[in-house]
C-alpha cells in the first residue's frame, strides 16, 4: 500500500481539488429547488437522481478506484481489509447518527443531529476527492462526479427534513451551504499531509469501502422501497454506470 501513486504527471492536485469542491459546492444550495418547484414534484426527481447516482458511486468506485489502485499500489490483502473496515465504519458512522436521533426525540435535535451528520460526511467526501486526484486527473473527475450525483438528492432531502424541522427556508439554505465547508477542510489535510509516505494508498482503500457502502447499502434500499417504475429505474442506474465509463475514454483529454 505504500507503493507510489501510477500517474505521476498531475502537478496541480490542489487547484483541481479545490475547484472540483467549489462545483460540488454550488449544489449544496439545490435544496432551495423546493421553494421553485415544491416538494412533491421533486420527490419524483429526486427518486430519479437517486438512482442515477447509485450507477455512478457503484462505477465510481469499480471502473475507477479499484483498477487505478489496483494498479498504482497493489490490491493487497491489507487494501481488502481497509476496504472492509470502511464499510463496517460508514455502517457504524450511520448507526450512531440514527441512534442518537432515537435517543433524542425532539425534532429539533434531530435537525441538529442531521446537520452534524451532514457535515463529518462532507469531510469524508473531500477526503475523498483529494485522494482521488492524488491518483490521476480521471479519476478524480470519476470520484468527484460520483459525489455530485449524489449530492443533489440529498441536499434535497436535508432541506425538507430542516423545513419540517420548523426552520425557515432560506436559513435552510444557509445551513446546507455552510456544512460543505467541511469538505474543503478534509480535502486541505489530504493536500497538505499528501507527502506522507503511504497517505493515498492508504485513503483510497478507505474511499472505495464507503463509495460501495453509500451505494449499495445506503442508496439501493432507498430505490427499491419506492414506487415507481423499476425498469426506468435500473435504466437509470445503468446511464450512471455508463457515464462513469465514458471518462475512461476521455482519458487522453484529462491526462
Amino acid at each position: 500500500m505504500c507503493r507510489q501513486r501510477e500517474d505521476t504527471t498531475l502537478v496541480n492536485e490542489p487547484v483541481y481539488i479545490i475547484g472540483s469542491l467549489l462545483v460540488a459546492s454550488l449544489l449544496s444550495a439545490s435544496g432551495a429547488l423546493i421553494i421553485v418547484f415544491g416538494e412533491e414534484r421533486l420527490d419524483v426527481w429526486k427518486r430519479y437522481l437517486t438512482s442515477l447516482s447509485v450507477g455512478a458511486i457503484f462505477g465510481g468506485a469499480f471502473i475507477h478506484l479499484i483498477p487505478r489502485y489496483a494498479a498504482g499500489f497493489g490490491f493487497t490483502q491489507l487494501a481488502g481489509l481497509v476496504v472492509v473496515l470502511s464499510l463496517v465504519g460508514s455502517y457504524a458512522l450511520e448507526e450512531v447518527v440514527h441512534w442518537h436521533c432515537h435517543r433524542h426525540c425532539e425534532f429539533e435535535a434531530f435537525s441538529v443531529t442531521l446537520v452534524v451528520g451532514d457535515a463529518i460526511h462532507n469531510v469524508i467526501d473531500g477526503i475523498i476527492v483529494a485522494s482521488s486526484y492524488y491518483v490521476s486527473l480521471p479519476v478524480g473527475v470519476a470520484a468527484t462526479l460520483a459525489i455530485m450525483f449524489h449530492k443533489v438528492p440529498k441536499e434535497i432531502g436535508d432541506f425538507g427534513v430542516l423545513l419540517q424541522g420548523g426552520i425557515s427556508k432560506w436559513r435552510a439554505v444557509e445551513i446546507n451551504v455552510l456544512t460543505n465547508v467541511f469538505g474543503f477542510a478534509g480535502a486541505i489535510g489530504v493536500i497538505v499531509f499528501s507527502g506522507v509516505g503511504g497517505l493515498i494508498g492508504f485513503l483510497l482503500p478507505l474511499a472505495i469501502g464507503n463509495f460501495v457502502y453509500v451505494a449499495g447499502a445506503d442508496l439501493l434500499p432507498e430505490i427499491r422501497t419506492e414506487e415507481s417504475n423499476s425498469l426506468l429505474q435500473l435504466a437509470i442506474i445503468l446511464g450512471g454506470i455508463g457515464i462513469m465509463y465514458g471518462i475512461t475514454f476521455l482519458k487522453p483529454l484529462l491526462s
